[in-house]
């Protein structure tokens, strides 16, 4: 699951996010619409739904996933 997650990153990147780690582990994923709010996600998604979960967070502050 570390490389779906890694794959996330990198496509939020690529789009325009902010990213940043945070000192508890998880990532703070800032939109380049500011008036979208911040998506905090998992260090170490534990199963296929947290992602799942993770990127239906993601697509309502503007993330265009297909997966």
């Amino acid at each position: 699951m570390g490389s779906d997650l890694n794959r996330i990153l990198e496509e939020l990147a690529r789009q325009g996010w902010r990213i940043q780690k945070a000192g508890s582990g998880h990532w703070k994923c800032f939109p380049p619409d500011r008036t979208k709010p911040m998506v905090v996600l998992s260090g170490t998604p534990g199963t296929q739904g947290s992602l799942r979960m993770a990127i239906h967070r993601l697509k309502r502050s503007g993330f265009r996933w297909n997966g």
